[in-house]
């Protein structure tokens, strides 16, 4: 009986232990991110989050590791009880951390949960604030639309460049493809990445994001 109970104690351990990678690969992946691009410096919030996360599944693979190696040399039993009762508590708290975790996050890997929702977030942001200089530029031009969206570059406009759009499903960019509504009807969308802008036809003027993918809502980026 003491050999399964250690048995189960050390799979734990391994199993939390493994849980534990999630997190750091994911703090990695953004400070790796953040290093490459000094913009994207408010993306160091997710690794606060992951933080913790990881931290607790460390934790769980110590307490679990720890157990075994009191069960097997046979120490007192008022430690055994104790130990179990931390086993307890530490399984239920980090069962169910990682269940939420594995179910919303999704092993924190990249074009998924949390960093579809960062990414997204960022670009639906971006998308906007184009869209208003698109206004000001129809308001000022009497009711014309630029023909491309490099025309929008300069202090006038309020855009010194373009952004970059990022759904985690492409490379970073701001490559656009210029479409005409009837394109845009007929989905006609390259899905490389970047934006699509509509040059003419009754959606002349519109912008979007050229990704058919579908983004953490389920929505897909190209309907934004």
């Amino acid at each position: 009986m003491r050999g399964l109970n250690v048995a189960v104690r050390v799979c734990l351990a391994l199993v939390f232990g493994a849980l534990s990678l999630g997190p750091l690969a994911g703090i990695l992946f953004v400070t790796m991110k953040i290093m490459a691009d000094p913009s994207r410096a408010r993306d160091a919030r997710i690794i606060l989050a992951l933080f913790p996360i990881g931290v607790l599944f460390a934790w769980g693979a110590y307490s679990q590791a720890k157990a075994a190696r009191r069960i097997w040399t046979e120490e007192k039993a008022e430690e055994t009880a104790a130990s179990t009762r931390s086993f307890l508590f530490g399984a239920a708290v980090v069962l169910l951390l990682g269940t939420v975790v594995y179910r919303k996050f999704i092993m924190f890997v990249p074009g998924q949960g949390l960093f579809r929702a960062a990414l997204g977030r960022q670009t639906v942001g971006q998308l906007g604030a184009i869209r208003s200089s698109l206004s000001i530029y129809y308001g000022d031009m009497e009711g014309q639309y630029p023909a491309d969206l490099t025309a929008l570059i300069g202090r006038r406009w309020g855009v010194e460049k373009l952004p970059l759009a990022e759904t985690g499903m492409h490379p970073r960019s701001d490559a656009i493809q210029l479409m005409t509504s009837d394109e845009v009807a007929r989905r006609k969308f390259r899905d490389d990445g970047g934006w699509y802008y509509v040059t003419d036809g009754m959606n002349a003027g519109n912008i979007g994001v050229n990704c058919v993918h579908t983004d953490v809502k389920g929505k897909s980026w190209n309907d934004y």
